[in-house]
């Protein structure tokens, strides 16, 4: 079950970021596919921080992150 919906956190610089739940993929313990709308810097499953190619790969053609281990309680994107 996934806390997050959408975020975002915004300094007085004027950066920003937004910490996103997917598009699309069960969190069930099996499936390791999440789509989001657009690439995520980290994602966070099972208190665990990964960044691409180093526990998700990315997918531009279909928006969608494989995680090298699925989630079995949460998964979010930090965008």
């Amino acid at each position: 079950m996934s806390f997050w919906t959408s975020i975002i956190i915004t300094g007085s610089g004027g950066g920003s970021i937004t910490i996103s739940s997917p598009s699309s993929g069960t969190v069930d313990g099996t499936n390791t596919q999440f789509g989001f709308s657009s690439k995520p810097n980290v994602i966070v499953s099972d208190d665990a921080t990964y960044r691409e190619n180093y526990g998700f790969t990315w997918n531009s053609g279909t928006l969608t992150a494989t995680l090298a281990v699925a989630p079995v309680y949460d998964v979010f994107a930090i965008m």
